[in-house]
């Protein structure tokens, strides 16, 4: 052991790394004394702690060979946790990594359950070259093949996985006739992109029983993801309905779903979110307001959505087009809040017309993020030549009491 703390001594990098952990867990109190302490799910997770348990790891392995004592220092790699985190690390070398788990993989085998976790993790894992290497790999063929309705996990754990988490294990499995044996039906609810979903359909029939799917789902997700390439192609090719439009979809769709649809009504509330900052959706559903489109009904909410998203170039093109419909008290409070000064500047002489639930203006949660953030800068510009200046004349006394 000496040999050992002689050499990670005279390594100025890796003496850093042990000065550095020493000085953090003091800090802390923490109940790590040496790197044996730290749990391995915590090694597999930073970089400059994995290099120094690599470098103990193979100075046993190589300097001293002593077999035995190097397979203490990844040992506890068999507990589940640990194999997680040390398929998900992505700052391991594929080369690293494979040397690691060929030295434990007579361990991994005897423990069933850690073969399992292997398939579970091969979904999940975002290296690509690791999973290329257990398809290849011929010691891994054999086993894959005793866990075959497993595959389930490729479609339950994970369903929106993009296809290339998924394809590399699923061709194994029809390239070499194993049978896409699953414990019960499964119901694709969604997918990460259009060429996710083609290459399920096409596996469809593959699998015993063969998939489902839920089109009222998928189509939601892809509202939601605001990805109008899959949204079109669930549209046109399986379910045309659309029940509820997300509030925070993207203009391409919500334009796809108004040209489509002429039942479909849309209010303030299905743009609650929807603007998603694009100035062209505001003007488009404005331009079809004022030309009396039936499905297009707006009212003062409009300026408080915006505001509250602190849309300030959205706010000014509505505040101008159909500030007649009114403003809330919403809009001073919700510009405030934004700490935006061009927002603020925009409504801070601009009276509240919808005071439907009392004759106050400035709310205590405004009064509150200007205080508790020490936004004295806010404050002078509320001070300064605005009608709600009266709020605001005790806050600038409370604030310096509080310095």
């Amino acid at each position: 052991m000496y040999d050992l703390y002689k050499k990670v001594f005279n390594n100025k990098f890796l003496s850093n790394i042990i000065f550095q952990f020493v000085q953090i867990n003091k800090k802390r109190n923490s109940q790590y004394k040496l790197l044996e302490d730290i749990d391995l799910y915590y090694i597999f997770s930073n970089k400059k702690l994995f290099q120094l348990k690599y470098e103990s790891y193979k100075y046993y392995r190589n300097y001293v060979g002593d077999r035995e004592k190097s397979d203490l220092v990844f040992i506890d790699i068999l507990n589940g946790k640990n194999l997680r985190y040390f398929f998900e690390s992505t700052f391991i070398p594929l080369e690293i990594f494979i040397e690691i788990y060929q030295n434990y993989k007579e361990l991994l085998r005897n423990v069933s359950k850690s073969f399992e976790y292997i398939l579970d993790y091969l979904v999940l894992c975002k290296e690509k070259s690791r999973v290329e290497y257990f398809i290849n790999n011929e010691d891994f063929r054999f086993d894959i093949e005793c866990y075959s309705d497993l595959i389930e996990l490729l479609v339950i754990l994970k369903p929106s996985n993009d296809i290339d988490h998924y394809k590399p294990l699923l061709d194994f499995y029809i390239s070499n006739n194993i049978p896409l044996k699953t414990s019960s039906n499964i119901v694709i609810k969604s997918v990460s992109n259009t060429e996710s979903l083609k290459y399920l359909l096409k596996m469809q029939n593959k699998f015993t029983p063969s998939l489902n799917f839920n089109w009222v789902g998928l189509k939601s997700n892809a509202l939601v993801e605001k990805d109008f390439t899959l949204f079109q192609f669930i549209d046109k090719e399986f379910y045309s309905e659309v029940k509820n439009m997300s509030k925070n979809t993207s203009f391409e769709i919500f334009k796809y779903i108004f040209d489509k649809d002429d039942g479909f009504k849309f209010d303030d509330i299905a743009f609650h979110i929807a603007y998603n900052g694009e100035l062209e959706y505001a003007q488009f559903i404005v331009e079809k307001f004022k030309n009396k489109d039936p499905r297009v009904q707006l009212s003062y909410r409009s300026l408080n959505w915006v505001t509250e998203k602190g849309y300030t170039h959205i706010a000014e093109y509505l505040f101008k087009e159909i500030g007649y419909l009114g403003v809330s008290r919403d809009v001073i409070n919700n510009s405030i809040k934004t700490g935006d000064f061009k927002l603020i500047n925009l409504f801070k002489n601009v009276p509240s017309t919808n005071n439907n639930s009392g004759n106050f203006s400035i709310y205590e949660t405004t009064l509150n993020f200007i205080k508790y953030n020490n936004r004295k800068d806010i404050l002078n510009i509320l001070l300064n030549d605005c009608i709600y200046s009266s709020y605001f004349l005790g806050l600038k006394d409370q604030m310096m009491m509080m310095e």
